[in-house]
């Protein structure tokens, strides 16, 4: 699925998490938010914290693969690696997948 939006996610992890029968008050105890935080998102909230989406994301075993657009042009050369930010492997790493 091409995702453009906040609401275009939230509509993927509210499917994921109802496919695994888990209500968003179980799914913000697991991973430490509340569920109105888990609501929101859902909804398409613009402002959500990209770590805890991406946790999220990775908790309900879904997969995130960015790609450029057809218009877009490579020049072979990709941005340096910049110390200041984590790797994205920090962030959810640590994160149990649901059975």
């Amino acid at each position: 699925m091409y995702v453009k939006t906040p609401a275009d996610i939230g509509r993927l992890i509210r499917e994921a998490r109802m496919r695994s029968r888990m209500s968003q008050t179980e799914l913000a105890s697991r991973l430490g938010t509340t569920q109105s935080w888990v609501s929101e998102v859902e909804t398409g909230k613009e402002t959500a914290e990209i770590g805890k989406v991406l946790k999220m994301l990775s908790y309900l075993g879904l997969d995130l693969d960015l790609s450029h657009g057809p218009d877009h042009r490579l020049t072979g050369r990709s941005a340096p690696h910049d110390d200041r930010f984590p790797d994205i492997s920090d962030i959810v790493g640590d994160t149990p997948r649901r059975p």
